[in-house]
């Protein structure tokens, strides 16, 4: 009887699988004459019906008939004997084929691997065998593919422990990539026509393993040498986890990188692996409660140790896709965390700092003067704040890989400047010997908080920025106040002769009042040299105020052409006088230089048309100028009427245009003065009484 004839044809299968190529000269003679000993028969016709299938075998399977004619260029291939070409074969050499057990035994695995196919294509595609025999075949396959695996598998597994030799990893790779090729041809045939065990899958298999691989290592840590125990389980678990990562990777890149193909794309593989299995573990410990330092510690390896040390080792960089992994925790998962290490931060900062102005307040009311760097008065206090402020902002941007999630730190910095300026105006209250050096040295460093705010201090918001601004800059200004205001104490005696009929008729009165000046200069040279120009620009400009105010109380009454003259002549002189002191003391404002020299142009003029435009010029020139400051200038003019005052009073009134922009610096608006001539009989709205005082 014959033999049930399988459906899949042997030339449909060389075709199949790409047997056109190479035949040999026994093959192509074997087609042309045929076998001693071989049956011929007739194929049936075209339209002829097929043998319908018959089952065989107690499992149910079905057999398709077998040809009964043995095709000659499919004849039974000795597969353990056959002679195959390795890709790990230098020079292409061929050498003869060991069998499949040897091959398996010295890891020989493509060798191996493609003996199995060359077996398996004869067993599916061969003419007719008996059904035992078949049945044989096909479960030796089955088991020599299962012990193929299982090698291929080995070899893989061990690589990570250095326990497998690069040929062995190159030919289990190359196993793999020739059973993915067998599994793709076998899908272009029929359906029911394929060996039961394709497609094997086996690159689904290998990154399963790959996986299952590394999951087992991070979870087993006993293993991992070169970690010393830490202060906690936690830090001692999760350096070992970050070591393991590294050491892992760089095996990858270094030693079996170049076992696998691009296709692979390995090293990204193992590092999507590593971080998942990473992410799991720290999300494990996330969940239970933690110690500060275990929390700082956690988070520092999620945002800098990891990212930094580990993926952006110079080793790896160019080899995995930083990108591509993601962060290696949800936002859920770590802000509580990141709330937990802010506020500890913001607490252990407030309590730093807080501390160091407690100590300088103690040696204050201890009576100790503030020390000296390089001659100049300084503060202790201030430049340690700032770096602690500093230190901790940049310590918590590192550790939670942002910068600008550390700026509520800052916010620390402002009930300090709160405190610090509190503890000044306190200080200013008591009559020591050792405030005005204090004072001196807070200015030092107040300085220093400016340039910080200003300059260094990232990040901060823009209101928080203005708030400490504003702090600050107010404790500048009380700081120079105190200071003018004892220097105005000790050279009231001289400058109250200013504006008086002494001082016009004798020149010593601002010569004295010029010595107290430089000598109270000098007394402040302990200063730092940039707060030292600040406080001389500061007493330039009150010392102007003071002279143009003494000058409008009315005090000196001239009486003739002669002393207006003598008049326009003193303040030319002292204009000059003061300016050659202020600048050589190193003020700046040479505005002020123009004060003076512009009221003695009002006063040497006799026409009172050109006094008017004189006085319109000196309004464009200072607008803050006032109706009380002209009349009081006018009161010095001996011969113009009260007519005359009027209209030049209502000539300002009518032409003053406050609304301008103008540069100038206000400078009138500091000068008060009480009485006024009343001769208009319009008031402007613009005339302003009582301004305060401003140093």
């Amino acid at each position: 009887m014959m033999h049930a004839t399988r459906k899949t044809h042997p030339e449909k299968l060389n075709i199949l699988f790409g047997k056109t190529r190479g035949k040999t000269d026994r093959e192509r003679e074997s087609e042309e004459s045929p076998q001693p000993g071989q049956n011929e028969v007739t194929m049936k016709e075209d339209g002829a019906e097929a043998p319908h299938e018959k089952k065989i075998g107690g499992d149910g399977r079905n057999f398709f008939p077998r040809l009964t004619v043995k095709f000659s260029f499919m004849q039974k291939r000795k597969s353990d004997t056959s002679v195959r070409r390795s890709p790990s074969s230098e020079g292409g050499t061929q050498t003869a084929a060991l069998p499949f057990e040897e091959n398996l035994a010295q890891l020989r695995l493509w060798e191996a691997g493609q003996q199995l196919i060359a077996r398996e294509e004869q067993l599916f595609g061969s003419p007719g065998e008996k059904e035992a025999e078949w049945e044989t075949e096909e479960a030796a396959l089955r088991k020599h593919y299962k012990a193929l695996l299982l090698k291929v598998q080995e070899v893989v597994r061990d690589t990570l422990d250095c326990k497998t030799k690069e040929s062995s990893l190159k030919s289990a790779v190359s196993a793999i990539m020739e059973e993915e090729k067998q599994d793709q041809q076998w899908r272009k045939a029929m359906e029911g026509q394929v060996p039961p065990w394709r497609p094997q899958g086996w690159r689904q298999t290998h990154d399963r393993m790959l996986e299952e691989l590394v999951t087992l290592r991070i979870n087993r840590l006993d293993k991992v040498q070169g970690v010393e125990n830490l202060s906690s389980s936690l830090k001692t678990d999760i350096c070992k986890m970050g070591k393991l990562v590294k050491d892992d990777l760089l095996r990858v890149v270094q030693n079996v990188k170049d076992c696998y193909p691009e296709e692979f794309d390995i090293c990204n593989l193992y590092a999507r692996l590593y971080h998942q299995a990473f992410s799991e573990r720290l999300q494990d410990l996330a969940t239970s409660p933690m110690e500060i330092e275990d929390c700082t510690y956690f988070i520092s390896w999620v945002y800098d140790h990891y990212p930094n040390n580990v993926l952006r080792h110079k080793s790896l960089q160019t080899s995995i896709d930083l990108q591509a992994l993601g962060p290696l925790l949800p936002e859920d998962v770590v802000q509580p965390l990141e709330q937990q290490y802010l506020s500890h931060a913001e607490s252990q900062l407030g309590t730093w700092i807080s501390k160091a102005l407690t100590d300088e307040n103690a040696a204050w009311k201890k009576g100790d003067l503030p020390k000296k760097e390089d001659g100049y008065y300084t503060t202790a206090m201030t430049f340690p704040v700032i770096k602690l402020v500093d230190d901790c902002v940049k310590e918590a941007g590192t550790i939670l890989g942002d910068i600008m999630k550390a700026q509520r730190i800052v916010c620390q910095l402002g009930p300090f400047l709160q405190s610090y300026r509190e503890s000044l105006k306190n200080q200013m209250k008591v009559k020591q010997i050792n405030v005005k050096p204090i004072i001196k040295g807070s200015l030092s460093g107040i300085c220093q908080l400016r340039d910080y705010i200003v300059v260094s201090m990232d990040p901060q918001p823009e209101d928080v920025r203005v708030r400490h601004l504003d702090i600050v800059n107010d404790m500048e200004k009380q700081c120079y106040k105190y200071l003018i205001n004892s220097i105005q104490s000790d050279i009231k005696p001289h400058y109250n002769q200013l504006g008086t009929a002494s001082w016009l008729s004798d020149g010593s009165v601002m010569t004295e009042l010029l010595m107290k000046i430089r000598e109270n200069v000098e007394a402040h040279k302990d200063m730092r040299p940039s707060c030292l120009q600040a406080l001389v620009a500061h007493l330039h400009l009150q010392m102007m105020v003071e002279y143009v105010r003494k000058l409008m109380k009315r005090k000196l009454r001239l009486k003739s052409r002669e002393e207006e003259d003598r008049l326009v002549e003193r303040l030319c002189e002292d204009s000059h006088a003061l300016n050659d002191l202020f600048s050589q003391e190193g003020s700046k404002e040479e505005w002020l230089s123009s004060v003076l020299p512009g009221i003695a142009e009002v006063l040497k003029l006799q026409d009172p048309e050109a006094i008017k435009l004189e006085v319109l010029s000196l309004a464009q020139k200072y607008p803050d100028i006032r109706e009380e400051h002209v009349c009081a200038l006018l009161y010095l003019k001996v011969h113009l009427s009260k007519d005359n005052i009027a209209s030049i009073q209502k000539s300002l009134v009518e032409n003053h245009i406050p609304s301008v922009p103008t540069t100038s610096q206000p400078f009138y608006s500091m000068v008060q003065v009480k009485w006024i001539f009343k001769v208009a009989p319009l008031r402007s709205q613009l005339t302003a009484t009582g301004l305060p005082k401003i140093p």
